[in-house]
Order: structure tokens, then sequence, then C-alpha cells
């Protein structure tokens, strides 16, 4: 199949691109004069040793305004802007000057990013582009590099130490692959069938695979493919003491094969606290009545997204027990039922930059390897034994910083292990189950959770198919006496987080909704 089969090549969406001129080339040269790490001589040969391809048609001993107008037209020209302002941000000591430089050069690196990818696939959009920058620019490197590597066998490719995902396939566009293509190509087919991005489906069309029909045909595999009807739900306080904010989207696809999309949204204000699980049951009647859910496979998620403090006082592990009225069924018995923390969500909470970036390579790393451990703090840590003769038990944040961990598991709720969940989801770890009971049983044989040891690796399959294997035990849709059976799954609660979106793109969070510290 051709790669450009399937794939419509839609017109922009949204705001055009900023125009760029060459105006704005000649002011970046002049505020890298102010930038010390680009002036000062020593450096000189130290930034031209890391850019071979530009240094012979630049003077290192000119003055500072020649120096840099000549460094931005060879790099230019050899489209290595963006490393080289990658190299100058690593050695920069983040000043004012730094960042107006770095200001004045994105939407020039945007634009060279732009013609080195579409010149390799050339039926690329803008919007498509942006949507896999997007993503992969929350991977670090390292995610990808035996992939990336095993692309471009010999040849070298620029790379600088803060390069993410996204400079990687940048980078291979620049050199050619099998077939007379780029060496793009076969990186995007590569990544298409891993199916860990959200993206699978667009960057497996680009490397020739199969990609959905936009006329409504059959799916063609995507990493959205298997996705559940959702019901998203931001919980938030309201403006009166005792009173919460509500506010949700229905997340659905339109025609099968389609990537699903926020629909139906809205606000319910002023709910109390022993009101929240009910008006939540409420809401996913507008999924359970909806027709579209039916192209989603019969399944259907509410994900619940709040500040891990707030969760923790509603006491939210007992929302899945909940019933909307007398007759219903339990939430967590009517759809599989998630927690998200809006720390690891909403990308204001600075304090949690790592573990989001921590979070999106552990789940690169889970499904490179096809497993990773699960970590049951029910079972004592293992003694270790100082040079002094004393003996120790390994303190469990020492532990969680083994990105080979993708799985906690805590004996009881959250008011007695919220320290354990607060260090698991600041650094990065993706799923996080606890239970509503105070020091209940393991979760089951199907985990080995409480039953084995402390550590225990777990298939990548297991890992994602936890939410489902909750709901299938509330249900009665396997036997306890099956290897996929959870006990007593209406105490056992999960934090699972996914690459799927929990609010439509790009509205961001209303300004007065998001809070920079926990209440």
């Amino acid at each position: 199949m051709s790669r450009s089969a399937g794939i419509e090549d839609q017109p922009l969406e949204g705001p055009a691109p900023p125009r760029v001129d060459e105006a704005d080339y000649a002011r970046l040269a002049k505020a890298l004069c102010s930038v010390t790490c680009v002036t000062s001589p020593e450096y000189h040969d130290l930034l031209l040793g890391k850019l071979p391809r530009v240094r012979s048609g630049v003077n290192r001993n000119a003055v500072p305004v020649v120096f840099t107008d000549a460094l931005v037209g060879r790099c230019r020209d050899s489209r290595l802007l963006g490393v080289l302002m990658r190299w100058i941000g690593y050695w920069s000591d983040d000043s004012q000057s730094w960042r107006t430089a770095s200001l004045i050069a994105e939407p020039l690196v945007r634009e060279e990013e732009w013609d080195q990818v579409s010149q390799a696939i050339p039926e690329a959009t803008r919007q498509q582009v942006d949507t896999v920058r997007e993503e992969l620019d929350r991977y670090d490197a390292a995610a990808f590099r035996e992939d990336a590597d095993r692309v471009r066998g010999s040849r070298h490719i620029d790379r600088t130490p803060s390069d993410t995902a996204w400079h990687t396939f940048v980078a291979l566009a620049e050199i050619p692959g099998a077939g007379g293509e780029s060496a793009l190509v076969e990186f995007c087919a590569i990544l298409g069938a891993g199916g860990v991005l959200h993206c699978a489906g667009l960057l497996e069309g680009w490397g020739g695979g199969a990609v959905p029909d936009p006329a409504g045909g059959p799916p063609g595999p995507g990493a959205w493919q298997d996705v559940p009807a959702r019901l998203v739900v931001h919980v938030e306080r309201g403006e009166e003491r005792g009173r919460h904010d509500l506010r949700y989207w229905t997340v659905l696809r339109e025609h099968r094969g389609d990537p699903p999309d926020f629909c139906d949204s809205g606000t319910r204000r002023g709910v109390t606290q022993d009101r929240i699980a009910d008006s939540v049951g409420v809401l996913l009647g507008l999924v359970e009545v909806d027709h579209r859910r039916d192209l989603h496979g019969g399944r259907m998620r509410v994900e619940l997204v709040g500040e891990l403090d707030l969760l923790r006082e509603l006491e939210a592990d007992r929302w899945q027990e909940a019933c909307a009225g007398p007759g219903r069924l339990p939430l967590g018995a009517r759809a599989e039922v998630i927690y998200r923390a809006a720390e690891l969500e909403v990308p204001t909470w600075r304090d949690y930059d790592a573990g989001r970036k921590s979070l999106a390579q552990r789940w690169a790393a889970l499904f490179r390897c096809g497993s990773a451990l699960h970590l049951d703090t029910a079972h004592e840590a293992e003694t270790k034994e100082r040079l002094s003769g004393r003996t120790y038990r390994e303190p469990l944040e020492d532990r969680l910083v083994d990105d080979r961990i993708a799985l906690l598991s805590v004996p009881s709720h959250l008011d007695d292990c919220h320290q354990s969940v607060r260090s698991a989801i600041r650094f990065g770890v993706p799923v996080v189950m606890w239970r509503s009971a105070n020091n209940g049983r393991g979760i089951g044989p199907w985990l080995n959770l409480g039953k084995t040891g402390r550590e225990v690796t777990v298939s990548s399959e297991k890992i994602q198919a936890i939410p489902q294997v909750l709901h299938k035990s509330r249900v009665g849709g396997v036997s306890p006496d099956d290897s996929g059976y959870i006990e007593e799954s209406f105490e056992v609660a999960v934090f699972y987080h996914d690459s799927l979106p929990v609010l439509p793109d790009p509205t961001p969070l209303a300004a007065s909704s998001i809070r920079t510290a926990p209440c």
C-alpha cells in the first residue's frame, strides 16, 4: 500500500502558522550577541565543534555581531538551527538574554522542522505534524533510541543532550533510508506498529501501513482503535465551602475507524460531597444512551480527574460503589472506573514536570520490553546492611526511581497510604492500585498482588487490561476460580494514567479552575 493511501491532505485548521521572514533571522543573530556562551571566545571552538557542517563558513575570531550573523545564516542553510539553539540552551545559564533569543528562534525552528518533515513525508499536513510533535516532545530521546539506531545504521544524525524523541524524529528526516525514501518513513512504521503512542495510527500511515478510511470504512490499526467510550469528569473545589464543581466531557468517535473526539460537555456546579458519585452516575447516562458508544466495542469508562488531596478528602474510592438511583447498578458495575491525578494531567503543576516525563518513559519501556515490575508495599522491603554493619529497610522513594516499575499497589485506603501514593505519582508510576478497606487481602492471583512477594514481573497486556479486568470482576464476567479475577473488586481502586487526553485540544483549563498548589 502506498504511504499516501487513505491520508487526506486536509487544510490546516485553526490559526495560520506565524509568518517567517528574513528580518526574523537578523533579529535572532542580534539577540544571540547578548548570550554569553555564544559570544565568549572560549565557547567558539566548543560550539563549532558540535556543528561540523557549518564551521567552515564561520570565522570564529570575528566580532560578535559578525560571528552570530554567520552562525545563524550557516545553520539556517544547513537546517541546523534547532540543533544550534539546543546546544546554546544546554550551555546557557537561563539568563534573560537567552530566553529572549529562544522566543525569537521558536517560530524559525518550527518552520525548519516543518520543511524537514514535509520533505520526507509529503502527504503530511502542518496540523498532523503539530500533533506528532506535541506527543513526541513528552518522551526523552532515549525512549526510542534503539529503534532510531536500527533505522539510521551507521549514518550520523545530529544529537544534543537535551533531545526529545521529536528531535530524533526530525533528524531522521535528513538521512536516506531503504528504497530511496527517508529513514523517517521506516521510523514511522516502527513507532506506528508499536501502538505505544496516541498518534500511532497517523505514524503507521506515514510508514506505509493501513490507515483509517475517512469515509467510515473498517478501521486500520491505531493506538485509539480499542479505546472505550469515555466520560471524563474533572472534580474541583467550588466557590462555596463544601461544594464542588464537576466539569465533564464525553469522548466518542463519530464514525467507525475515526479517532475519538470530545463531544458533549458541561459543568455541574455546587455539588455536595455526598452527591458527587450520584451526579457522575447521571452523567454516565449520556454515554449509555448515545448510539456512538457502539463504535467502541461495547466498552465504557469513567475517568475521574482531581487533585490527590481532594480525592483523598472526598473518599473518592467509594464512588465506584455508589448507585445513581433505586434499582441502578453501582457505578463500577456500569462502566470501567479509573482515577487520574490532576498533578500529572494538568501541565501547570510544574512540580510534576519530571513525573510527566518519567510517565511517558515508563510506558515506552513497558511496551518495548513487554513487561514491567509491580511493587507491592503489603510486603516489607528487604533488609540491607550498611558498611557500619547496621541494617535498614530501603525507603520506598529510593525504589520508585527505577523506571522498570510501572505498577504500585498499597494495602489500604488513601488516607493511610497517602504518602506512598503521592510519591508514586510524583515519580510518574503509571498505575497505582489501593483499597477502600483497611488492610484488606491481596487483589488476587491474576497480578500476584499480596501473594508472591514485594516485586513481581507483570506483562504489558495485563497492566493495560487492569481497568477491564476490574470491571469484569465486579459484574461477574469472570469466575473467582479464574486467573483473571480480582478479589473484592469494589474495594479496589486504580489511578491509571495512560496517554489519552483528559481535556479537548487546544482548549486549556480556564485560569480560574487551575490550582497551582494543593488546598
